[in-house]
């Protein structure tokens, strides 16, 4: 049975679709069975991963009923990592999907129910905003998680994302839970990444995922290579810090706290992302460190 999880955002431009490709071919590297479903009209998945065979169909399709779902969903450069596009892009394709989902909360649930017993992950990439789209995303998951950018404006956008997330758990999807705030495009050297990231452990602790990832402009290269960064270039601090992500998702369910902790320790190597935030060492340990933690070729402007 799959776990699906729903990655949410208020705010564009703070790595969520860079984020739904990373964790998802992450995970597949992992050794599990995955289906990324793009439900974000301007995800622009398919070209990041490549799909095999001519894209005819995706879920706009499906939902017209002018496609059956097997037909939508197609193998990518990935091994283990399937993808359901949004479907061919065209006027009436975001309408459409934003229409079924508001006449039926429901309608990306009863998809994800027809594909539990084929995967063991599925990722739901929603709309930059807490419409429609994203209610029925929440509607559907097991749980949910909110991609954070190390700056100010992100961060003021997370009460939003709470309060949608709270009013579907308590009227359609009791389930509901908090996979965790994942902080993106993190500079440590900067001021404003390092009080986003204080303000977040301050005021969400409990919620904060263990795993960051760093600012990089190797992250931009997706769409070109049509493989995401964790595939085309796994040394890279951006890579590995997916990586962790995945392995830290695949720790999270209900096991015993202590046990997990222990788990993330044992995954953290010396110069690993995750031993530099794992449990018992703060977030500020980081700085001494921090030019080790940029790619060489990331030059970035110190503010």
């Amino acid at each position: 049975m799959a776990k699906v999880i729903a990655i949410v955002s208020q705010k564009g431009g703070v790595g969520k679709t860079t984020t739904a490709a990373n964790l998802a071919a992450a995970l597949a590297q992992e050794g599990r069975s995955v289906l990324l479903m793009e439900v974000d009209p301007q995800g622009g998945l398919a070209e990041s991963l490549s799909l095999k065979g001519t894209q005819a169909a995706g879920l706009g399709e499906v939902l017209r009923g002018w496609s059956p779902l097997e037909e939508a969903i197609y193998e990518t450069s990935v091994e283990g990592l399937h993808l359901l596009p949004a479907g061919k892009v065209d006027s009436e394709l975001e309408e459409e999907l934003q229409r079924s989902a508001r006449e039926n909360l429901f309608v990306l649930r009863e998809l994800t129910d027809e594909l539990r017993d084929r995967y063991e992950i599925l990722i739901l990439d929603s709309p930059a905003t807490m419409g429609a789209l994203s209610r029925a995303c929440l509607a559907a998951a097991d749980s949910y998680l909110v991609p954070v950018q190390a700056e100010e404006l992100s961060y003021r956008t997370l009460d939003r994302v709470l309060e949608v997330a709270d009013e579907i758990h308590e009227t359609a999807n009791p389930e509901l839970a908090c996979e965790g705030f994942l902080l993106t495009m993190v500079d440590l050297r900067t001021r404003m990444s390092r009080k986003v990231v204080n303000q977040l452990y301050e005021n969400h602790g409990d919620r904060v995922m263990v795993s960051m990832v760093p600012r990089t402009v190797r992250m931009q290269e997706m769409s070109e290579r049509g493989r995401p960064l964790v595939i085309h270039a796994p040394s890279t601090r951006g890579a590995l810090a997916y990586g962790e992500v995945a392995r830290e998702i695949l720790l999270h369910g209900p096991s015993d706290p202590a046990a997990e902790a222990d788990a993330l320790a044992d995954i953290a190597g010396d110069g690993s992302l995750l031993a530099l935030t794992a449990p018992g060492r703060s977030w500020e340990d980081t700085l001494d460190r921090s030019a080790h933690w940029l790619d060489e070729d990331d030059g970035m402007t110190i503010n």
